[in-house]
């Protein structure tokens, strides 16, 4: 039914007698606004649906190389590889110790010829000379 034949079907449903009327103003509102936007919808479902589509061609082109690649490394005999000694499955010696690190991670470290100009606190300080050492050779450097 289109808008006119609705707008016909009010007005004659207008013509009866005041009890026998079943149509209202609001009905009629409410059909014309559905059958607008029906219209729109159904002109707008072919550029919808070709933007869905499009959105599913990329999704596709992006997901199945990643697949293959994953597939692909998944299947691969890690043994195989040239720096396979490298990690820690071929000899435990070569395990990360994130303890390790991050207690080691704020020292400082001198060596023999160090020249310290500056000292702030930035954690604990460890020397690679004994104090003998240290005394003698800022007694050389006096000299």
């Amino acid at each position: 039914m289109t808008n006119r034949s609705r707008k016909i079907k009010f007005f004659l449903d207008k013509m009866k007698a005041q009890e026998n009327q079943t149509d209202s103003v609001a009905k009629l509102v409410k059909d014309l606004i559905v059958r607008k936007a029906i219209t729109w919808v159904k002109a707008a479902a072919p550029i919808i649906g070709l933007v869905l589509l499009l959105l599913v061609l990329v999704v596709a082109m992006i997901a199945v190389p990643v697949i293959a690649v994953i597939a692909i490394l998944y299947n691969f005999d890690i043994m195989k590889h040239k720096q396979y000694p490298l990690l820690s499955d071929y000899d435990k010696k070569n395990e990360f110790d994130i303890e390790k690190y991050v207690k080691n991670r704020n020292r400082l470290r001198f060596k023999r010829n160090d020249v310290v100009d500056e000292v702030c606190d930035v954690g604990e300080i460890f020397a690679t000379m004994s104090s003998d050492e240290f005394n003698k050779s800022q007694n050389q450097r006096a000299t």
